[in-house]
């Protein structure tokens, strides 16, 4: 199996629209580790789901922003996702958009918010070509780490990103429990993504994403 890293554009592209919460969003609980009870993920966003949108002329398929949840999709992306028979949008709430002062034209985009599925598929560190900046404690939980920093330690760069298949439950779009920044996604899916052409969002073949953090 051939995982993905999904990639949408966000501030530092000037074609699509990204999103600001609007006002003072209410959050509750996190996700946790099934095992250590440790968070593991954003706080849940709550109702109300208003959301600024910037640069509004063009409202992509798929909007990163700030804030809420990991991303917006137009209502057609969920009505082929589920089409497709994908999994992994764990959760979806329409999403207001705030009045701005700019005249772009955002009413003809109907807006989800979603909610990615925190799978207790894991990666695996040691064939990542990781570097640490602060390197994991020895008991560290071997649920949700190493990684994600205190007992977990903290991740420098990474070479690859590497699924372990053996931990994997079938998710075809998914936060890793030890790698819960970056949303990963099944061939099928990431099949599904190019095969509808949706904008604003593309795909990388995980064991080709590496990172390096700079600062």
């Amino acid at each position: 199996m051939a995982f993905h890293v999904l990639k949408i554009g966000g501030y530092d592209q000037y074609r699509y629209a990204w999103f600001e919460v609007s006002g003072e969003p209410n959050y509750g609980n996190a996700p946790h580790c099934p095992a250590c009870h440790r968070p593991v993920g954003m706080l849940a966003w709550l109702p109300p789901h208003v959301v600024e949108l910037k640069q509004a002329k063009h409202v992509g398929d798929f909007v990163l922003g700030a804030g809420g949840c990991p991303f917006l999709c137009q209502a057609r992306v969920v009505e082929r996702w589920r089409a497709h028979g994908l999994s992994g949008m764990d959760c979806l709430y329409p999403i207001q958009i705030a009045q701005n002062r700019t005249r772009q034209q955002t009413n003809d985009s109907v807006l989800y918010g979603i909610g990615v599925q925190h799978s207790v598929t894991r990666v695996e560190h040691d064939r990542m070509g990781v570097a640490w900046t602060w390197p994991p404690d020895a008991n560290y939980c071997r649920t949700c780490g190493p990684g994600g920093g205190g007992v977990g330690g903290t991740i420098r760069s990474w070479e690859r990103i590497v699924v372990d298949e053996r931990s994997w439950r079938d998710e075809d779009l998914f936060f890793a429990v030890n790698f819960p920044g970056t949303m990963l996604v099944s061939e099928r899916a990431a099949n599904v993504i190019r095969s509808e052409e949706w904008s604003n969002v593309t795909t990388i073949l995980a064991d080709e994403y590496g990172y390096a953090f700079h600062g």
